[in-house]
């Protein structure tokens, strides 16, 4: 009910929690190229 009045209520903190997720998977891709001894030439 309160979701139709305010659907930003729940817009707000989905793309908080995508953002945190995309942050950290990017964190670790780049942690890993820095960090594999396979990945560097």
């Amino acid at each position: 009910k309160y979701l139709r009045q305010a659907p930003w209520a729940a817009l707000t903190p989905s793309i908080v929690m995508i953002s945190v997720m995309m942050v950290f998977n990017l964190f670790g891709d780049a942690l890993r190229d820095h960090l594999d001894p396979k990945m560097r030439k």
